[in-house]
């Protein structure tokens, strides 16, 4: 009789074992799942990131750096080279001016982006801001 309650204590201890081992787990995932779901440059949610440029009269990017961050340092990279490579096609017998400012660039887990570099027609942003549309919508 003195044998079996060591071996039920045992047997209890395991299973704590488990179910503790099994709890860790879990949490683990919901940590994981929770941090990830809705995260800059995660799934559906894109990372927008701010970058500073000038685009010179030839249309090429100069100067480029990270304004803002995203928080997801991939997608910051991401937009960064993309606004290095960058080049606006103009017209070869206008004259245009260097152009200073700020552009978004919205990047996804799947690769895809978007900007206002394509939003706004080359025109580059005052700040790290969308321009305020009027109520009349012009």
């Amino acid at each position: 009789m003195a044998g079996r309650p060591t071996i039920r204590s045992r047997r209890c201890r395991f299973t704590r074992l488990n179910s503790s081992i099994r709890c860790h787990i879990m949490l683990l995932y919901l940590l994981l799942a929770t941090a990830t779901a809705g995260a800059p440059g995660v799934r559906d949610t894109p990372a927008m990131t701010c970058i500073k440029t000038t685009i010179k009269a030839n249309g090429r990017t100069t100067d480029t750096t990270v304004a803002a961050s995203s928080g997801n340092s991939v997608a910051d990279r991401s937009a960064l080279r993309f606004v290095k490579i960058f080049r606006l096609e103009r017209d070869r017998h206008g004259t245009y001016e260097d152009q200073t400012g700020y552009a978004l660039v919205e990047t996804y887990e799947s690769g895809a982006f978007g900007t206002s570099l394509f939003d706004y027609k080359g025109q580059l942003l005052e700040s790290c801001s969308l321009p305020q549309v009027s109520a009349s919508g012009t």
